[in-house]
């Protein structure tokens, strides 16, 4: 899409306007430019490609390595100084417990064969060393052979990186390495965060509710990513629904409290399932839709006779909204499709009107559209930008956030004819909560005078820069002493 937020460009250090490479089918986890011309780059993961080049001077993406069946992912890619070979991590699933491991691998440019060399989330090449960032931090230095692609044992350093929660599903390590033997990294730890779940008024104080009994919230596990967990409120057990090898993901309650909806997302694809919500169905749950670009986000339609949902990735410039169906068992692929982003998509409680987010005008605005009839009456909602917008349960309010200030806003509106905004309140500073820039990071209480947030209790950082100057000098000395 031309209208991704993102593009690999091309500039001259002399001046001059940049040239675009390309703007779709990759990703922004790392790149190097090579010897050979080409300029290596994760794959957008189609076809089962993992890394892709292009050409310095443009023309067509190429794929250069092929993601195996446990393979989601190819990511921040080293070309070796002799050309010969092509540096990378690897992100599997392992079968036996569906946890996510990370690998180092090499590829050999000339046969294009692929070999794993060792367990780690990131690595770089220099000076006959293969610097590998091992899960927990820890830094290893392995003598490598760039023109045959064989690699020695692993030589523990005294160095940690910071590595952890904080570097999510990316694989990310902050550490850069020059020719000469230079190193340079971020050590320390980020305390990993202690976020609670919180009622808050509308006048923004902080407070329990003994008015809604369950809290359906998807958590970070210690293996397999993203689970589904309910809590009972106020202050009763949680107890985990989901049981999936995937990454499970915005939850939806049933209209009759006995079952949950999300999104399940599986390497590139992602669909909806849905399981009991006391818990019971361990190791099995009902596939509700499958979507071919990837289902985002959803929402029920009226008597849950359909699905509203975002197909497409809001990262890359590529959301839409589709509608499927069920009375007519039809999927409506256009249903709001255009060249712009489209998701945050809820439905009011009579299920005459949905409000979603779209950038058409260049920033996050809040629209309203009828719906089925999604194309008459459109009106904006917000006036200097609008994310998360949830309807109130009384059918009065729309609630969203301004995401310059951050402040909770509540516009009132009425239907008599069309949809026309009244009024827009101001309620309380949202920003010491979490927000979400393709969903909504909150909920409304049944009486519509309190919200549930994510409170942000992030500990203290302990962070430094690190540089060590002839660092494989050094290491070759270590090695000496230890002979």
């Amino acid at each position: 899409s031309a209208d991704a937020p993102h593009s690999l460009q091309v500039g001259d250090l002399g001046g001059g306007p940049p040239r675009v490479l390309a703007d779709s089918g990759f990703r922004i986890y790392g790149g190097s430019w090579g010897t050979d011309g080409y300029i290596y780059l994760p794959s957008d993961g189609e076809d089962g490609v993992g890394l892709v080049r292009i050409h310095e001077n443009g023309g067509a993406l190429e794929p250069v390595t092929t993601l195996e069946d446990d393979e989601s992912r190819h990511a921040w890619p080293q070309v070796l100084p002799s050309g010969q070979g092509l540096l990378f991590t690897v992100r599997s699933r392992a079968e036996e417990s569906s946890s996510i491991r990370y690998y180092i691998a090499v590829q050999d440019l000339r046969s294009g064969e692929q070999e794993v060399l060792l367990p780690g989330v990131f690595a770089r090449y220099a000076s006959g060393y293969v610097l590998v960032v091992e899960d927990d931090g820890t830094l290893v230095a392995v003598p490598f052979d760039e023109e045959e692609l064989t690699r020695g044992d692993p030589i523990p350093t005294s160095e940690e990186l910071l590595f952890g929660v904080q570097a999510g599903p990316y694989s990310l390590a902050d550490l850069a390495v020059s020719a000469d033997g230079t190193i340079v990294y971020v050590k320390g730890r980020v305390q990993e965060s202690t976020d609670t779940v919180v009622w808050v008024d509308r006048d923004g104080t902080e407070a329990l509710s003994p008015g809604d009994d369950r809290l359906a919230l998807s958590l970070l596990g210690e293996e397999i990513g993203w689970e589904i967990w309910v809590k009972e409120l106020p202050d009763g057990g949680t107890t985990r629904v989901s049981f999936d090898e995937v990454f499970s993901e915005r939850p939806v309650w049933s209209a009759d409290g006995l079952s949950i909806a999300y999104t399940a997302a599986t390497g590139t694809a992602a669909h909806i399932r849905r399981v009991r919500a006391d818990g019971s169905q361990v190791g099995s749950y009902e596939v509700l839709l499958e979507g071919g670009g990837g289902v985002h986000e959803f929402v029920c339609g009226p008597e849950e006779r359909g699905y509203l949902f975002r197909e497409g990735n809001a990262n890359l410039g590529l959301a839409d909204l589709r509608f499927l169906d069920l009375e007519t068992d039809s999927l409506h692929e256009d249903f709001l499709a255009t060249e712009f982003n489209e998701r945050a998509v809820t439905l009011s409680p009579d299920g005459s009107w949905m409000a979603y987010v779209s950038d058409i005008t260049g920033w996050d605005q809040v629209y309203v559209r009828p719906f089925p009839d999604r194309l008459s009456n459109r009106k904006v909602v917000s006036t200097d930008g609008g994310i998360e917008p949830m309807w109130a349960h009384n059918g009065r309010e729309l609630f969203y956030r301004d995401p310059e200030d951050g402040w909770l806003m509540a516009a009132t509106f009425s239907t008599a004819d069309g949809f026309t905004v009244e009024d827009r309140v101001r309620l309380f500073d949202a920003t010491p909560y979490r927000r979400h820039a393709h969903w909504h990071g909150y909920d409304v209480a049944r009486d519509d005078q309190r919200f549930v947030f994510w409170r942000r209790n992030t500990g203290d950082s302990e962070l430094s820069l690190v540089l060590i100057l002839n660092f494989f000098a050094e290491l070759e000395e270590r090695l000496g002493e230890r002979d």
